[in-house]
């Protein structure tokens, strides 16, 4: 019969266990951003997406002291249920339009088209379905 000796872990096993799980416990925690800014071509306007309901603002910036800043709603509506909501579950990608962007649901695979604009009544976000 043959028996293995186990001995009492060293000092140097102790720290090589400990520098094995940090990388695992780093990677468990949320670490994604709430909301992002995203710009456009206009180099004075940005989307603000909150990536866990899918709220979109227009931000607008100005050179100087009286220029014209604005924060205004492009969708105030949310996109998922309370218990839903995750940081990071939706995202803009930019198409070929300068005014438009397609919202992505990286969960479910939902999309929509979202138009900014200076002009009120061009502004707009539909469902892609």
């Amino acid at each position: 019969m043959v028996y293995f000796i186990m001995n009492k872990p060293t000092y140097d096993m102790k720290k090589l266990i400990l520098l094995l799980f940090i990388p695992l416990l780093s990677f468990s925690q949320e670490d994604i951003e709430r909301y992002k800014v995203y710009d456009t071509e206009n180099i004075y306007t940005s989307l603000l997406l909150d990536t866990a309901t899918g709220k979109i603002w227009q931000l607008q910036i100005g050179i100087g002291k009286n220029s014209d800043r604005m924060r205004t709603v492009l969708s105030e509506e949310e996109f998922v249920n309370w218990e839903d909501k995750k940081n990071g579950r939706f995202k803009l990608y930019p198409t070929d339009n300068t005014y438009n962007f397609i919202m992505v649901d990286v969960i479910d695979g939902r999309t929509w088209q979202v138009q900014w604009n200076i002009d009120y009544d061009k502004r707009l976000v539909f469902r892609i379905w």
